[in-house]
């Protein structure tokens, strides 16, 4: 709800299957705000984010971070 999107994929599980899933998918920025939760880092010049296809609800998220050379 908080997103304002309210696709039925996101909401139920059941409508998420008649609309050819497996299951109800997780928002992208939800995703994303599970991701950044892991990190300890108190400033991002820059953030590249790469979803690679619909993540189910409950999937655990794998997180890669690298740091580029000061300029």
């Amino acid at each position: 709800m908080l997103s304002g999107d309210i696709n039925p994929i996101h909401m139920s599980d059941i409508l998420a299957v008649l609309f050819g899933q497996k299951g109800r998918i997780a928002h992208g920025f939800m995703v994303l705000g599970k991701a950044f939760s892991t990190l300890k880092v108190e400033t991002l010049d820059h953030v590249a984010v790469y979803l690679k296809g619909p993540t189910p609800h409950s999937t655990e998220v794998s997180v890669m971070a690298s740091q580029s050379p000061s300029n």
